[in-house]
């Protein structure tokens, strides 16, 4: 659902000259509106009030209901406001994604306690790969395919994580399969909680099901670690 946007007797000048007069409308969410008139209408003069580049000299602008005339641009981005320009400066050294990334910024919590919920998320997501990496791993002196193993493991990790395919647009199926797995411990869940996408409120369910999840692979590596260090000793006299 987008923003309403809500104009009122906007005016601005210069030097005395009107540059705008009284220049109220309304845009509703997910509608396009276009303004069109012969140069010095004041079109990019109106879009620069919009978008936070001027102060009007009187009036309203409304985002959702929220005032924002004279804010900064970068505080209009929290109302869900952005503008392009007509020649975009973009980093060409850098790569598109690089471009691209460079506005997300924006969309990272400034809360501290959501940092801190990242790391710890994170933190424990890392500890859940180690253990199961660990299983992998022994389990290779039951085979002699270990290349193998680990080209199946790398695979399964990239589409299960979330890295290749976000699990949101995943059928239902496999996306339950996924959240089932390790993998989305590492990926899925901490970047959950920094997107705001899993509340604060969720999180000692969801550390305890980590935690759960590590003593259980804990206790599942020790075991095969040892049957495997007696398979290691019979085959090697």
């Amino acid at each position: 659902m987008g923003a309403r946007l809500t104009l009122s007797g906007v005016n601005l000048s210069f030097g005395g000259v009107d540059v705008l007069k009284d220049v109220g409308f309304d845009v509703e969410p997910g509608s396009i509106l276009g303004l069109v008139g012969p140069n010095g209408a004041g079109k990019t003069s109106l879009f620069n009030c919009i978008s936070g580049h001027y102060r009007p000299s009187s009036g309203s602008i409304r985002i959702n209901g929220d005032e924002v005339l004279g804010k900064a641009p970068a505080n209009l981005v929290r109302h869900g406001l952005a503008r392009t320009f007509q020649h975009p400066a973009l980093q060409l050294q850098a790569s598109v994604l690089d471009n691209v990334l460079l506005g997300g910024h924006t969309r990272l919590p400034g809360d501290p306690l959501v940092w801190l919920a990242f790391a710890i998320t994170q933190l424990l997501g890392h500890a859940v790969m180690f253990c199961f990496d660990w299983i992998v791993a022994c389990a290779v002196f039951y085979s002699t395919e270990s290349w193998g193993l680990a080209v199946a493991r790398a695979g399964i990790a990239t589409f299960f994580s979330g890295m290749l395919i976000p699990l949101a647009i995943m059928p239902d199926g496999l996306r339950t399969l996924a959240m089932v797995l390790p993998f989305s411990q590492v990926v899925y869940l901490p970047i959950s909680v920094l997107s705001g996408l899993t509340a604060l409120s969720e999180l000692p369910r969801i550390w305890l099901i980590q935690l759960a999840y590590l003593a259980i692979l804990l206790v599942l590596s020790r075991v095969i670690f040892r049957r495997a260090t007696r398979v290691i000793t019979v085959q090697g006299g």
